[in-house]
């Protein structure tokens, strides 16, 4: 198993079990061309094989390998072409968390960050489910001049709401741009700015080019305990 220094950084506690995605740098799609009999079936990206889930099962004490297929090909990768200059798409962030009880995955790529999918895991870890496709850009547009390039995604929150009886389940991407935090409900696709921050080395922080990937960042929970 990939268990290094990022690695345990961005352990996942969810369901009974603490989980480790593998390493950005362990991330990569290749260029694959099938021979169908005389001709050649269209280029496509494919994903490298890798350690992609591990988990410490607190219950039964043992680390496991989870079976999951690899994630999909994001859609944006599909349309990226391969390039002599840049080469292969290269990925810029990947967002690994927990969200209403279940394992979620985000990755971006260098070229097209306004445009990703979040991915489920399925319960019994057998694959990645896409569960939204995200495009990004009528946020650039709301929100003019704004750096794009330094927007960091921080994760997904749910909330769970009662309209005239009825319970509902919503869903928020939460993304962090210099001096604000806007919620995308990823189900009705609307925005608002969740929160202002003055706070310019914060910014800065995760604006840090060297390090950018390995930033971790944890939902806020009310509690007893002192901490």
């Amino acid at each position: 198993m990939h268990f290094d220094e990022s690695c345990r950084e961005g352990a996942v506690y969810c369901n009974g079990g603490v989980h480790w995605i593998r390493d950005r740098m362990q991330v990569g799609l290749c260029w694959s061309r099938t021979r169908i009999g005389d001709s050649w079936s269209k280029d496509t990206w494919i994903r490298n094989d890798c350690d992609v889930l591990h988990y410490f099962d607190v219950g039964e004490e043992q680390f496991r390998l989870a079976p999951a297929t690899p994630p999909p090909v994001p859609l944006v990768a599909k349309d990226l072409s391969y390039d002599i200059n840049y080469g292969w798409p290269r990925f810029d962030r990947i967002c690994f968390g927990d969200c209403g009880g279940r394992l979620y995955l985000i990755e971006s790529f260098q070229y097209c960050k306004t445009r990703f999918e979040v991915m489920e895991m399925e319960r019994d870890y057998s694959g990645w489910l896409v569960k939204y496709r995200v495009d990004l850009n009528p946020l650039v547009a709301a929100y003019p001049g704004e750096d794009w390039d330094a927007c960091v995604v921080l994760g997904l929150s749910q909330e769970d709401k009662t309209d005239n009886g009825v319970e509902d389940t919503s869903t928020d991407l939460l993304l962090h741009l210099p001096g604000k935090i806007i919620s995308y409900n990823l189900r009705n696709e609307t925005f608002k700015t969740s929160a202002e921050l003055g706070n310019e080395e914060l910014f800065q922080a995760f604006g840090d080019n060297h390090g950018i990937e390995e930033a971790v960042t944890f939902p806020y929970m009310e509690t007893l305990a002192c901490l």
